[in-house]
């Protein structure tokens, strides 16, 4: 059995591989994706800090702790820290968009989710 699975883990992985063409332009995909969550939020530093966040989630940092993040972005940890734990901020308008792309991208106008 061992070795039957060493084998078809090694075909797994060799479709896994990613070119690196992939990766050209990542950064301004990843902050288009943001936007408009970050619209969502009402203060000026609430929308400057949701795109670093989200890399820093999205980075090979070994720990994603709002120290590290902060570290990753030459920010004071303790800005990171509010943001993500004391900010007051609403979900609802961030679940609203998530609803909002969804529905574009596969709603239609008789449709029902089952």
């Amino acid at each position: 059995m061992g070795q039957r699975y060493e084998v078809r883990k090694g075909e797994l992985l060799a479709g896994c591989e990613v070119k690196p063409e992939l990766f050209d332009g990542v950064r301004e995909r990843l902050r288009r994706f943001v936007e408009p969550f970050a619209e969502t939020l009402c203060r000026a530093e609430q929308k400057r800090y949701a795109l670093q966040y989200v890399e820093g989630l999205l980075s090979d940092l070994d720990s994603k702790n709002a120290e590290s993040i902060a570290y990753l972005h030459g920010l004071d940890r303790k800005t990171m820290q509010h943001f993500i734990g004391e900010s007051p901020w609403d979900t609802a308008p961030l679940v609203g968009e998530l609803v909002r792309q969804v529905g574009a991208e596969i709603g239609e106008a008789d449709g029902v989710i089952a």
